[in-house]
């Protein structure tokens, strides 16, 4: 059988447990007999898969800005080993200007600003998707990354979207929690056809989204509202909705608020 990851895949992801999370793991599991603890992970990823067992949902913190996934050390271990493996495989598909990292933030806003001063007499349609965690279907996401990821980390995402399902209703395969670093990937990739279709029409002068907060510059408020039509077609293929109420078309003239910042 061949091998989904090594024990180097391991120590390369402990610096990086609990970074940006008040979930923090168990460190002190680290502190024991690591290398030995190491070798028994990997040994029963690559012969039996891994069951994500420790993972908890908190349905009702869907909404919410808290991580709504609790894992242990060895489940946050595996879990940053596959968000770096998927971001690699998937990485060439993302559309310039979308990002799902905290840290490219500040990058996307900065470019907005850009854009606005040197089109100013574009109009630009802001909005966001509604319940957007909590209605991605599973079956869709998984069909647009098989293509893209190895057999065996493809077999490895499968189980853990499977354990973040809440117990009593398992059946629906749809929803991922919010906090965890992984999903706001997997969030940011179920989203590519849209970005493709908004991306490629002659209406957009610009696109920038940060996982479902999507600001577009358009000619004019006429081309603004084809656009809008055209992203609520193209969401309803895959489930999904705007939020009118977060929903605007706007002259570049006027103040934009964008990811919380003034444009």
């Amino acid at each position: 059988m061949n091998s989904i990851f090594t024990i180097y895949d391991l120590k390369n992801a402990i610096p990086k447990i609990g970074k940006g999370h008040p979930f923090l793991p168990d460190r002190k599991w680290l502190e024991e007999d690591l290398e030995g603890k190491l070798y028994e992970i990997v040994n029963e990823i690559n012969q039996n898969g891994w069951a994500f067992k420790s993972i908890e949902n908190y349905t009702e913190w869907q909404e919410k800005a808290i991580p709504a996934i609790k894992m242990s050390t060895p489940d946050w271990l595996v879990h940053f080993v596959i968000l770096e493996k998927i971001e690699k495989s998937i990485q060439e598909f993302f559309i310039p200007n979308t990002a799902f990292q905290i840290s490219k933030m500040d990058e996307l806003i900065d470019q907005c600003k850009l854009w606005k001063k040197e089109n100013p007499t574009a109009w630009v349609l802001q909005t966001d998707i509604k319940f957007f965690f909590k209605n991605i279907r599973h079956d869709l996401l998984l069909g647009s990354l098989e293509s893209k990821l190895s057999t065996q980390v493809f077999n490895i995402l499968k189980q853990y979207l499977n354990a973040t399902l809440d117990a009593e209703k398992g059946l629906e395969k749809k929803g991922i929690a919010i906090g965890a670093e992984l999903n706001y990937l997997l969030a940011s990739a179920y989203l590519l056809p849209i970005d493709a279709a908004i991306f490629h029409s002659e209406k957009v002068i610009h696109y920038a989204r940060y996982v479902d907060d999507i600001l577009i510059f358009c000619q004019d408020e006429q081309e603004g509202r084809r656009v809008q039509k055209m992203i609520e077609l193209e969401l309803e293929k895959i489930g999904l909705g705007l939020k009118f109420s977060k929903t605007k078309i706007q002259s570049v003239e006027e103040d934009i608020l964008f990811l919380r910042q003034l444009l």
